[in-house]
């Protein structure tokens, strides 16, 4: 069976039906449609809108680290690891790494102390370290500059093309 595969960021993004309530990793809204609601990466299990996988800034923790992300000679990186502790959650309470519902009873997840992420225990080692990052936000900063995710991780960009190629759609 061949599938569309996108990749962004590292991810390897497939269309997905999701078969349970199931939120953006992204933008953490609710994932709503019917069929192939929205897209989930075949390495790290990430999921997200189909909206919003052109903008997902965190990389694949499965994707090779290469020292190349570089702009203007210094490397765009971020590498803040979350804390981690088990937690009883007392309500209903969702994975923000694979979207799906946190079950049981006791010790059903992880919880981040500093940015209060909350995870599944299998989706520790998948979650990328990008604590106390929003990164919804963090694609509009970047989009509003000028950059993209694919440019920022795949690609050397010099800031001094990157403001050539400003000026030159201004002269247009």
């Amino acid at each position: 069976m061949n599938e569309l595969v996108h990749h962004i960021s590292g991810h390897s993004f497939v269309a997905t039906f999701f078969q349970q309530p199931t939120f953006c990793s992204h933008c953490r809204n609710f994932i709503w449609g019917l069929g192939k609601q929205g897209y989930q990466c075949q390495v790290c299990r990430c999921v997200v809108h189909k909206r919003c996988h052109k903008v997902v800034v965190t990389k694949c923790t499965g994707m090779k680290d290469t020292n190349n992300e570089e702009i203007g000679g210094s490397r765009f990186n971020i590498n803040i690891p979350h804390r981690f502790k088990v937690y009883n959650y007392k309500m209903p309470t969702f994975c923000d790494h694979c979207g799906s519902m946190l079950y049981g009873c006791i010790h059903q997840g992880i919880h981040c102390e500093a940015c209060k992420m909350n995870a599944h225990n299998r989706c520790q080692k998948n979650v990328a370290n990008n604590c106390g990052v929003n990164p919804k936000e963090m694609a509009k900063a970047l989009s509003a500059l000028g950059f993209s995710a694919d440019t920022l991780i795949n690609k050397k960009v010099s800031l001094s093309e990157r403001k050539r190629e400003n000026i030159e759609e201004e002269e247009e």
